[in-house]
């Protein structure tokens, strides 16, 4: 058979693709496991795909034919282990015709070109790529149940690391791959018809949120910009208001100078508390610079107002739409049609400015955000004010110590810049610990902050250039920075306390928490503090030491250079010193002044 491939290549040649295909099938059909004549058939479909870019052919820029081509090579279903080379320049071909059909806006046949790129993905895997859902993406932006089958078919699982990174769009950066996809799938699942009814419905809604919430756990995805929002906005749509409300808060936060966030966020009150709803829509009013971009606000303007009995308020607003409408050649509103039919509208003085009522009605909109968003106590370790950076500590279960604590950075000036390290704070953070929204307030979480941080109250012991001031429990070591800083000196009273610090091992990943000190009052010592003058009888103990009057400790060389016996009487000069077995201060024999001999007492006794 071995001749027939040879005629079907001549057939191909000599450009009587029509003869050449004919010729093919029947001898495939003959010997469907030939592999010379499979070679000779896919390249002959080949060669009827190019038809497409073939200006003299007149099957040039035919999407149709083209898709038609690709399900019949689907159908042969040829073995991409003895047909790579193929496989491979038709995945270009059909990513390079995908591209065209979206640039010439051929959705119809996009779509058909997408069915056979999906019988064909089932057969070799190349096909499931990057160009060509890309393609799917820009060119059915507008046909949302054609694009929600393109996603559904690429899926979730496709993704790989570089699709989670950021891209870069004429020197500014944009959403990567990942990102778009998702989002745009939030978008189609949440898109009503032109009756304003949902294109999906509910158990479909679901399954795709089922679906989207374990990609959007992972903290590739802590970044996105449109997370949130999207999320929040599919919730509505589906009616479930209060989770939509708990999603869409921190993105409130974090774009709380946004008219639309809170014009959204103000949806999640409906229908239970319409009075916060509506403080939300005066906030994105009052935020709002041009009505061309809030007319729907302006619309829900007329309402509330008109609620209230600010008939005059009401009416500006109504006005501020058709105007706006007017001078952008759009239609009439319906809600401004209906406010018009209302007995108060013509006996209305229309106000001259709302701006006023929308900073007064939307007072508690602050507010309300805040009590809706989670707070999270964390602990500054550090800051890099120049950078922006803030290190900071939490605890991701209810189990406080220094080993279970989560450390993080956050690139975040105002947390950088204006709140010190060595404290805990309490504020709102994202789901991954990654951002902070709002400003942080001091924490009265006691409990977590004794882990990080201690405070102490002693004495200070000078030791060359550094020292350690003593408490009851613990010595707390002092360094020389410090000491130099407050004039440290022996016998100071110290008050401060020990922040926790981690720090890494020099050419690796681990450390180890350290507390270092910081000095919050000091009280130098007088003179009588540190030293003193005693008199009385010595006691010599076994170890060649002892004492005077019980709790005056005698060096063994002050013994032995003034040669003390048990019952000498002396008279010297005392100074304070630590006992590290006891962990308390006391006196030690530091200078003889005087001495009478025990011996010399006693032949004065003999005498009388």
């Amino acid at each position: 058979m071995a001749y027939a491939s040879q005629q079907i290549r001549a057939l191909r040649k000599s450009g009587d693709l029509q003869g050449a295909y004919r010729f093919a099938v029947e001898a495939y059909r003959s010997e469907p496991g030939n592999k010379y004549i499979i070679g000779e058939l896919t390249w002959v479909l080949y060669d009827c795909l190019k038809r497409y870019g073939d200006r003299d052919s007149p099957f040039c820029n035919d999407g149709a034919a083209f898709a038609k081509s690709l399900k019949a090579i689907a159908r042969y279903g040829f073995d991409p282990r003895e047909n790579g080379m193929f496989y491979e320049n038709l995945a270009r071909l059909v990513g390079s015709t995908s591209w065209d059909l979206v640039k010439r806006k051929r959705v119809e046949d996009l779509r058909k070109v997408f069915e056979a790129t999906v019988d064909l993905s089932a057969i070799d895997a190349r096909f499931r790529n990057v160009i060509l859902m890309r393609a799917f993406l820009r060119g059915f932006n507008e046909t949302p149940l054609y694009l929600a089958d393109a996603i559904a078919w690429y899926g979730f699982d496709s993704f790989s690391r570089e699709d989670y990174l950021d891209e870069e769009y004429q020197g500014r950066k944009i959403p990567g791959f990942a990102e778009s996809v998702v989002n745009n799938y939030f978008d189609v699942l949440a898109a009503k018809n032109r009756e304003g009814k949902p294109l999906f419905n509910l158990v479909a809604q679901e399954e795709a949120i089922t679906a989207i919430r374990p990609l959007v756990a992972r903290s590739e995805c802590a970044h996105w910009k449109w997370l949130e929002y999207k999320l929040g906005k599919l919730l509505l749509a589906m009616g479930r208001n209060v989770e939509a409300r708990d999603v869409l808060a921190p993105f409130v936060l974090r774009k709380s100078k946004e008219a639309y966030a809170w014009a959204t966020y103000g949806e999640t009150f409906l229908p239970d508390q319409p009075e916060l709803y509506a403080s939300c829509i005066f906030r994105a009013l009052q935020l709002s610079k041009d009505p061309k971009y809030a007319l729907s606000y302006h619309e829900a303007a007329i309402g509330l107002f008109a609620q209230m009995g600010d008939y005059a308020a009401a009416r500006l607003e109504a006005e501020t739409v058709s105007k706006c409408r007017y001078e952008n050649g759009w239609s009439q509103s319906a809600v401004v049609q209906r406010a018009q039919h209302e007995p108060w509208y013509t006996s209305a003085e229309m106000n001259e400015d709302n701006t006023p009522k929308y900073r007064i009605l939307s007072a508690d909109a602050e507010a309300t955000l805040e009590a809706y968003v989670p707070k999270v106590d964390f602990y500054l370790e550090w800051t890099a004010p120049e950078k922006g950076l803030a290190g900071i500590d939490t605890f991701p279960s209810s189990v406080y110590t220094l080993n279970q604590a989560e450390r993080l950075c956050l690139h975040d000036a105002n947390l950088a810049k204006n709140y010190k390290p060595g404290r805990v704070y309490t504020a709102s953070l994202d789901k991954f610990g990654l951002r902070m929204y709002g400003n942080a307030v001091p924490s009265d979480n006691s409990r977590m902050e004794s882990v990080f941080v201690r405070k102490f109250e002693g004495i200070f012991e000078a030791v060359k250039a550094y020292g350690f001031v003593h408490t009851k429990t613990d010595d707390v070591w002092i360094p020389e920075r410090l000491v130099k800083e407050h004039g440290l000196v022996s016998f100071a009273k110290v008050k401060g306390k020990t922040v926790a610090s981690f720090r890494k091992k020099k050419g690796s990943k681990d450390g180890e928490w350290s507390h270092e000190p910081r000095i919050l009052d000091v009280t130098l010592p007088s003179p009588e503090e540190s030293s003193d003058e005693i008199e009385g009888t010595v006691r010599i103990a076994r170890g060649g030491f002892g004492f005077v009057s019980d709790d005056c400790f005698i060096p063994p060389n002050l013994i032995a250079e003034h040669d003390l016996r048990d019952g000498d009487i002396i008279k010297g000069i005392v100074v304070k010193s630590w006992d590290k077995k006891k962990r308390q201060w006391s006196w030690t024999l530091n200078e003889i002044i005087d001495r009478i001999d025990a011996n010399a007492t006693d032949d004065a006794s003999d005498a009388f």
